[in-house]
């Protein structure tokens, strides 16, 4: 929990930035790779997320939480607010499946499970069927997929629901160690079919993924302390031999490979690693240096990062600070 509560307390102190590039794709090859400041921005994002026409969504941390997109000025396209929703609460994070939007938060109303964007751009609350008087501030949701036109995939508190619209539900799935209460932006992510991957909420060094036809399957990896840290690439190789640490934040491409952002105990900066679809783990940069370094692989550095999120082209983008970063293929 600890781990939990610093990178939320890390999200909300930290700044970010973003301009556009014309860098490679990143490629599943042994390739160098690299990282790029590509905008910066006068307040910090805390969650980013692109949508299905490689739209770039985020939640700047401020007082008014905007969720939006970025034009190619990198202005942001907020979503409107009739209900005042976000001066009611932070919304800590959103899901995003296609083009539609789910948002949530573990300081909501219990009386709400989720909000959603409307064919308005408006948010709205969709009713708690579990909500209980007794306890106003009862879990959030962790994850929304919709299924089909009526019925949405709901993971809350431990356990994963098929809910319809009209709150009646089916459970689906039990002790799934979920993260009801998440205080992190994007510890689970959607590959579009069948596959949610997340970090299980009782592991820091862990990854698991729901197959929503069939339960959790556990990756099973080496534990990271047990690797020589002396190199920025340290636990990589073929799974279960590699080593997976403290995961913050992933996402997933239509491939089944998985990015996502390591941070390190020993306060060397994060990661940002890459889980191929065969099981091979790939540090791609950062880990050895305690701030923020454009830069190739082990010369790169990499603090405080939120939110990664990879878009249909295979590129990469982390929010950090007050800068969105992109990784990419040395050319």
């Amino acid at each position: 929990m600890f781990q939990k509560l610093s990178a939320f307390s890390i999200a909300i102190f930290s700044f970010i930035s973003c301009s556009k590039s014309e860098v490679p794709a990143i490629q599943l090859t042994d390739e160098v790779y690299q990282i790029e400041t590509v905008k910066e921005f006068d307040k910090n994002i805390f969650c980013i997320s692109f949508d299905s026409e490689d739209k770039l969504w985020t939640k700047f941390v401020n007082s008014s939480h905007q969720i939006g997109y970025f034009d190619s000025e990198w202005k942001l396209n907020a979503v409107t607010d009739p209900d005042q929703l976000f001066k009611t609460f932070s919304l800590t994070w959103f899901f995003l499946q296609g083009n539609e939007l789910f948002a949530m938060g573990p300081y909501q109303p219990g009386k709400d499970l989720f909000y959603f964007k409307n064919s308005k751009n408006e948010l709205k609350p969709f009713a708690n069927p579990f909500f209980d008087k007794n306890n106003p501030f009862g879990g959030a949701a962790s994850f929304v997929i919709r299924q089909g036109k009526s019925q949405y995939l709901v993971g809350y508190n431990n356990d994963v629901f098929l809910m319809n619209e009209d709150g009646s539900s089916e459970k689906k799935f039990s002790e799934v160690e979920l993260d009801g209460n998440q205080l992190e932006a994007n510890t689970f992510a959607f590959n579009g079919t069948d596959r949610i991957y997340y970090k299980p909420y009782f592991s820091f060094e862990s990854l698991a993924y729901l197959d929503i036809n069939v339960g959790v399957t556990k990756i099973k990896s080496g534990i990271l302390s047990n690797f020589d840290n002396s190199k920025f690439n340290y636990g990589d190789g073929e799974l279960p031999n590699a080593g997976i640490g403290n995961v913050a934040s992933l996402c997933v491409d239509k491939e089944n490979n998985v990015y996502f952002l390591e941070y390190n105990r020993e306060n060397r900066g994060m990661r940002v690693r890459m889980l191929t679809k065969d099981n091979v783990l790939k540090t791609l940069v950062g880990g050895l240096f305690e701030e923020s370094i454009d830069g190739k692989s082990e010369e790169a550095g990499v603090v405080y990062a939120t939110s990664i999120a990879v878009n249909s082209k295979g590129e990469v983008y982390l929010a950090e600070q007050n800068r969105l970063r992109k990784v990419s293929v040395v050319p």
